[in-house]
């Protein structure tokens, strides 16, 4: 364990001393978040904003009052989260050079698969604004929109493998799940079977597994309905406190580390102790350097401010179109249930047209048997040996 912490901080030591300028400090750095009116998003922006491992907390959101609008079961609004809008229409019509906001870090973290000009010109813009790390979460196999994650992915790593004059992404980090659920916002979810499963998800599941997407030897598989978005929360949370993920022999500015990792979380009664040095390990076996290339078709037009492309940035600003998926058609461990209550409604209905009653149940009639129903004295007429019984119409 104590191996472990001493690697980490020597990846911090080697990262800040290599770019003083551009490097996020010890005491926590600003973060963006992108894709905050997910459910995700908003989680990530909360663990993110509580969090005494990083500096002041941004959204991206097309809207101020938007912020306002999002919260928990408990009422509970971002603002309290010590969370802070950065709005597009005020960076495109007010916003100049010398205004250029600064952030540490990127985070895009979304419910469904972000569009891949979005990724590009979110991380290209942060990248003028002095970004050097980047997290995103993204989706593991065999999710049935993975193709669309993995456009999103190549978007980010071309997006990270660009420059500016302003600096260079350092590191970029691709944390894939199963589908999230959990966390405070169902109380109102009409779904109760899905609000059900969230529930669970949070009480139960308070762990994780994690390992490098590349390495065969070590897999994850997703245990239950889905991941727990609390704890993916905690996992980025990590990530982005260690600030460089790799423990390469040099770091200097011109290297670009990319890290994708598999995670799960596990039913457990609390958070490992050693978390931090499994995350550290997974980083480690997942660094990949790759090479500077040239930005080829920038969505942002030379002299416009960052984050001042609306059309671009919308689906990571605004809430996103949530795609139906038919729960019948889910895998078994979440169509059961489903498929369960569809088998009881036909039997239910198969049982009432055939004109079955209580009273054709001997067991149910009959007061010497121990699953008397005593609501058929009432309801029932019958012979001596509660043979024949018929119902008595009241």
């Amino acid at each position: 364990m104590h191996r472990h912490r001493r690697a980490g901080t020597q990846m911090l030591q080697r990262a800040a001393s290599s770019d003083t300028d551009t490097a996020v400090s010890g005491s926590g750095g600003d973060v963006v978040v992108g894709g905050v009116c997910s459910l995700s998003g908003q989680e990530v922006s909360r663990c993110l904003g509580r969090s005494i491992q990083v500096g002041q907390v941004s959204c991206l959101l097309n809207d101020a009052d938007a912020l306002s609008s999002l919260v928990d079961d408990d009422k509970r609004t971002l603002w309290a989260d010590s969370v802070r809008p950065l709005l597009l229409t005020n960076t495109a019509e007010g916003n100049s050079q010398d205004s250029t906001p600064h952030f540490d870090a990127v985070v895009i973290a979304t419910d469904v698969a972000p569009a891949p000009e979005a990724v590009k010109c979110f991380l290209s813009d942060a990248i003028l604004c002095g970004t050097t790390t980047a997290v995103m979460l993204s989706r593991m196999a065999p999710s049935a929109d993975v193709a669309a994650w993995r456009l999103a992915e190549d978007a980010a790593i071309a997006a990270a493998q660009g420059g500016s004059k302003s600096g260079v992404l350092r590191s970029l980090t691709i944390l894939r799940t199963a589908e999230l659920t959990g966390g405070p916002y169902y109380a109102l979810n009409p779904d109760l079977l899905t609000a059900s499963n969230a529930k669970f998800i949070t009480t139960y599941h308070r762990d994780f597994a994690i390992t490098a997407s590349k390495d065969s030897k070590e897999t994850v598989r997703q245990e239950d309905v889905g991941m727990s978005r609390p704890i993916a929360a905690t996992v980025l949370e990590t990530v982005l406190a260690l600030r460089c993920p790799t423990d390469v022999p040099t770091v200097d500015s011109t290297d670009l580390v990319v890290s994708v990792l598999d995670m799960a979380s596990v039913r457990s009664e609390a958070l490992s102790e050693d978390y931090e040095e499994r995350v550290i390990t997974a980083l480690q076996k997942s660094a990949v350097k790759k090479e500077r290339q040239q930005q080829e078709g920038a969505v942002q037009t030379p002299g416009d401010p960052p984050f001042s492309s609306v059309a671009a940035l919308a689906p990571l600003a605004m809430p996103q179109q949530q795609v139906f998926k038919n729960p019948l058609l889910a895998p078994l461990a979440v169509s059961g249930p489903y498929w369960f209550l569809v088998i009881l409604t036909i039997i239910g209905f198969g049982v009432s047209s055939s004109g079955l009653t209580w009273c054709n149940v001997q067991w149910a009639v009959d007061p010497s048997s121990p699953f008397y129903l005593p609501v058929t004295e009432k309801t029932c007429t019958c012979d001596a040996l509660y043979n024949a019984c018929r119902s008595i119409i009241l």
